[in-house]
């Protein structure tokens, strides 16, 4: 009797098989482009510490830890690319090549977990956020299961059981970091767009923030679809350039928490201006103190300005 699921498996295989054949120029390619996020992820981390004296302690360390972990991802990345250059080892034939998978992901998952905390607070606990951490944790086990199965891949004949789990394991996580992206940028966006003040330079920089928010989460999603593109074509040329844009989607989630933090900050210090000042003040006088429609129109500006601060700055 001819097994059904024969022909899916050796496809699957096949697949597998052909993105661990990376070839060293690829690889070389993917750590030219690591380097260049890395140097903009120090910039931008350094820009950050510059005017981040009004921040906890708590984000303060998160900033340092995902830089420190950026860093420790980049020369782990080197160490592979010189293994494949120098040395011409293949993937399977570099023992630790699997903690490549797992520290990226764990990157990942770590900037989004920091993302669902922030939408938790702007929510105010709304049960979708829940919904989502739970769902963002399966994630770190899907990324193990990864790690795990491509650590026990054979140089020569790989197990089916191992190339199936990690088929499935890679399915499941880069369906479950797209769905969960496009869910809290909705989520975050519409409650930002909810919290209007009235004000119309206020909104103008809600706007603003939500635009640079989004933004910063598009490219690391656009990064895992290419990402799943590339591994179920059926092209095997296709198939060898998955860890290419793989490996990079914890430094796209690193770089896009510190550009959505550094325009918080810049949207704070704004708040102190003058500019902010005299767009709530400007048409205010003296003269008009005792006023009750004044009295209420300054009441008003206060009170959409203070919404602003816990919509941003929480």
């Amino acid at each position: 009797m001819l097994n059904a699921s024969q022909p899916t498996v050796d496809i699957v295989t096949d697949r597998t098989t052909h993105a661990l054949e990376e070839p060293p120029g690829a690889i070389l390619v993917g750590v030219f482009i690591q380097f260049f996020f890395q140097g903009i992820i120090v910039i931008e981390a350094g820009q950050y510490y510059e005017v981040c004296y009004e921040d906890s302690w708590g984000r303060n360390f998160f900033v340092a830890f995902v830089t420190l972990l950026s860093v420790a991802q980049t020369a782990f990345e080197g160490y592979i690319a010189w293994k494949a250059n120098v040395d011409r080892k293949t993937l399977l034939m570099i023992p630790q090549a699997w903690f490549a998978l797992f520290l990226n992901g764990f990157i990942s998952g770590t900037n989004k977990l920091f993302l669902l905390r922030r939408c938790w607070r702007v929510t105010k606990g709304s049960w979708w956020i829940a919904v989502l951490f739970a769902f963002t944790i399966t994630t770190y086990g899907a990324n193990i299961l990864i790690a795990v199965a491509f650590s026990r891949l054979s140089a020569v004949n790989p197990k089916p059981s191992d190339v199936i789990l990690s088929v499935i394991a890679f399915s499941y996580w880069t369906t479950a970091v797209l769905v969960i992206d496009v869910i809290l940028s909705v989520i975050l966006a519409y409650f930002l767009w909810k919290n209007k003040t009235g004000v119309h330079h206020l909104d103008r920089a809600l706007l603003r923030f939500c635009a640079v928010a989004t933004e910063s989460a598009i490219w690391p999603s656009l990064c895992i679809a290419v990402c799943a593109g590339l591994f179920f074509s059926h092209n095997k040329n296709a198939n060898r350039l998955v860890f290419v844009f793989l490996l990079q989607t914890g430094k796209l989630y690193t770089l896009s928490i510190l550009r959505t933090l550094n325009a918080k900050v810049k949207l704070r210090e704004r708040m102190k201006s003058d500019d902010f000042a005299r767009g709530s003040l400007g048409n205010w006088s003296w003269r008009q103190a005792d006023s009750g429609v004044d009295r209420e129109m300054s009441m008003s500006a206060a009170v959409s300005e203070l919404r602003f601060k816990m919509c941003i700055c929480g």
